[in-house]
């Protein structure tokens, strides 16, 4: 029996059947074997020893064979046990058997009993055949729907599952959406500064065209003074070119007659013509001399000028872009450097006009002795002048 005993099971085997109903006994064939119209189900009480010690039984339904006479596997039986012939003990457990027609048991049931009030007992639909109805217990209904409900909640559990690994994909995406967002707003800060920082550099590009504009202006001024102090200088340069030979001459003839009152009145006029001579000389000498010292300071002071033309022309002319305020400002310092000093005396001029400037230089173009060629300065005394000549004759 224990070769053949799990060839058949039997399913939905109720824990109690109510006395005086027919009840249904559900069965499957777990493996392939030889069937036989002579193949029975039968009800035994718990305990029993042989096949025969059966209390009821019924012939068992054959399923579709093949020609080798083999049943098919997994084949559903269902049989039907009338009410009358089923046991009236309510106290005892049975259970069902299949028994093949060599009387070999086949399979068993679990156990189970007669004896369950009507009320406990409720008929439904068979699920297989909609048409028939079923009397089972309120237990096994219940334990049927807990049966269903269990494999709903896997159901649930296996979709709360899928639900959740989504939810992670969407934290995910959404965690990568939100480190984009923040790039994103960091870029439009920085857009923001360099805006900022552009409207700044615009306006400071604008603050120094503006001064550079008026620097031009200035610079076109200074050009203006420039050139009038540059026709100032060439007037006075005419004008001292002019000046030492009236100087000498008038100096000469104060000579020739300081020469003579000093001759004694028996003295010849050899004498007196001796005295013309070297005067004469003494005059062409000095007139030389005097135009050396003239052309000598008048171009020290336009080669002074052009110096500062040429770099005004040099550095304000070009594109204002080109060369940094330090090298403006060491050109300038040089400029002013060259042209605060007094080309005659080298004396450093700070914060004074050009005008005065020019007033000292044209101070040094006073009477020179036709002697020695000393240099006095303009307005000395007349007389002064005479003395230091004739110191020379005595």
């Amino acid at each position: 029996m224990t070769d053949t005993i799990h060839q058949v099971s039997f399913v939905d085997v109720n824990e109690s059947y109510p006395l005086g109903s027919s009840i249904q006994c559900r069965y499957i064939i777990k493996e392939p074997i030889t069937l036989s119209n002579k193949d029975w189900i039968g009800i035994y009480r718990v305990g029993w020893r042989s096949y025969d010690n059966y209390e009821t039984y019924t012939w068992a339904h054959l399923p579709v064979r093949g020609s080798d006479g083999v049943g098919v596997m997994d084949h559903d039986g269902i049989v039907t046990f009338p009410a009358d012939s089923l046991p009236k003990d309510s106290k005892d457990f049975y259970q069902f058997c299949y028994v093949s027609s060599a009387n070999e048991i086949c399979g068993v049931s679990t156990p189970f009993q007669f004896g369950t009030s009507v009320d406990e007992l409720v008929e439904v639909q068979d699920p297989d055949d909609p048409t028939t109805l079923v009397i089972k217990t309120r237990s096994h209904i219940l334990e049927e729907q807990v049966t269903a409900l269990k494999k709903e909640r896997i159901e649930l559990q296996k979709e709360t599952h899928l639900l959740h690994l989504e939810l992670d994909a969407e934290r995910k995406s959404k965690g990568q959406l939100m480190t984009q967002l923040q790039e994103l707003s960091e870029q439009q800060d920085q857009l923001e500064q360099e805006r900022n920082s552009n409207r700044i550099l615009n306006e400071q590009i604008k603050e120094l065209q503006d001064t550079l504009q008026a620097e031009r202006k200035s610079n076109e001024q200074l050009h203006q003074q420039i050139r009038g102090m540059r026709d100032e200088l060439m007037t006075e340069r005419k004008a001292l070119q002019d000046s030492p030979r009236q100087q000498l001459e008038d100096s000469g003839v104060n000579n020739i007659s300081l020469s003579i009152s000093n001759t004694d009145e028996g003295d010849d006029k050899e004498a007196a013509a001796a005295a013309l001579s070297v005067s004469a000389s003494a005059e062409d000498d000095n007139e030389a001399r005097q135009l050396s010292f003239t052309e000598r300071i008048t171009g020290s002071v336009l080669n002074q000028l052009k110096k500062a033309s040429d770099w005004f022309s040099e550095d304000f002319e070009t594109d204002p872009t080109q060369g940094t305020e330090s090298q403006r400002s060491v050109a300038t310092n040089k400029e002013e450097q060259s042209l605060r000093l007094c080309p005659v005396c080298d004396v450093d001029f700070f914060d004074i006009s050009e005008q005065d400037i020019a007033t000292h230089v044209d101070g040094h173009n006073g009477p020179v002795c036709p002697i020695c060629y000393m240099q006095f300065d303009k307005g000395y005394e007349e007389s002064k002048v005479a003395a230091h000549v004739n110191s020379h004759l005595e």
